[in-house]
């Protein structure tokens, strides 16, 4: 299973910190675009609101695509 593992990431950390960045971003834009007044009564004084969410998710996931796509760019066997 790891040398699968291996495999998907191409040996290579930068792949997988591509893929990582890409995935946060993704999640924190699902949690950002939720509507979480039901589940949770949260406080107005703090935190990040829903918009700085949303930026930082839309940042982090083109920052990994952008990763990775310049990554594979380099490298001619991927």
């Amino acid at each position: 299973m790891w040398q699968r593992i291996k495999t998907f990431f191409k040996d290579s950390e930068t792949i997988f910190l591509a893929r990582a960045q890409a995935l946060i971003g993704f999640v924190a834009a699902i949690a950002g675009a939720m509507d979480w007044g039901p589940l949770v009564g949260l406080a107005s004084n703090g935190g990040f609101t829903r918009d700085q969410i949303v930026g930082l998710a839309v940042v982090l996931a083109v920052q990994g695509l952008l990763t990775e796509v310049l990554r594979r760019r380099r490298d001619p066997e991927l």
